[in-house]
């Protein structure tokens, strides 16, 4: 017969192998990610290079191939839009994975405590990261080159309003204003989301905290070796 402590092990090992499937699982997303901020960044430079200067009049939005300048700032929208949602994803995403580094350091902790460093190294430890780099991998790039995506948003669409000489004696400076509004909350929610997750990753170091974590997961994988076990 297999001791408490044996099948203990036996599940926070499991739990340790799944933890890298499902690292390598999130590869894949770089792909996706890469190819949605090109195809964002192509669509919003189209929409600049092929837009006026000059708002619509009589109703006409594009001429000759043309888009006013009201249609440029709806799309600026959209895009500054996508480019929130995807730095969400990427930070929940990115959490995720450190999340579970925590949890498998803990095991580290228990199961290798004398040759922890020997045999893992100082890179694999998810203790110390800062408010810039506490989201692991490559989530992280995508995450600021997200953010980054907004300034550049904001900058170029604040020169697209600085050419429109009648901006200010118009009644589309209101308009103007409220696309700026909307794009300048949509970088503060990005940082107020990162705040947040930091403050969850800070959270998580604390004993019961991160013993809670331990013992759900193991709890989960106890399940499905179950489920396992009634299928065979």
């Amino acid at each position: 017969m297999c001791s408490s402590n044996d099948n203990q092990f036996e599940l926070e090992s499991q739990l340790h192998e799944q933890y890298a499937i499902n690292n390598n699982a999130n590869v894949g997303s770089f792909v996706s990610f890469l190819a949605a901020l090109l195809a964002l960044f192509g669509f919003f430079g189209y929409a600049f290079v092929f837009s006026s200067n000059e708002f619509s009049s009589n109703g006409k939005l594009i001429k000759d191939g043309i888009m006013s300048l009201d249609v440029f700032f709806l799309f600026s929208i959209i895009v500054i839009g996508m480019l929130f949602f995807l730095s969400l994803i990427s930070l929940q995403l990115g959490y995720s994975s450190r999340s579970n580094q925590i949890i498998i350091d803990r095991i580290r902790d228990r199961y290798f405590e004398k040759n922890k460093k020997i045999i893992f190294g100082k890179s694999y430890s998810p203790i110390g990261k800062t408010w810039c780099s506490f989201v692991q991998d490559f989530f992280n790039i995508f995450y600021w080159l997200f953010f980054c995506g907004q300034i550049l948003v904001i900058i170029f669409s604040v020169y697209k309003a600085v050419q429109n000489s009648c901006l200010c004696n118009s009644e589309w400076g209101i308009f103007v204003i409220f696309i700026f509004l909307i794009q300048l909350l949509a970088i503060f929610l990005t940082l107020c989301f990162r705040c947040r997750y930091f403050v969850k990753y800070c959270n998580a170091f604390e004993e019961k905290v991160a013993e809670k974590m331990i013992k759900k997961s193991c709890y989960i994988t106890r399940i499905k070796l179950c489920k396992n076990f009634k299928l065979k």
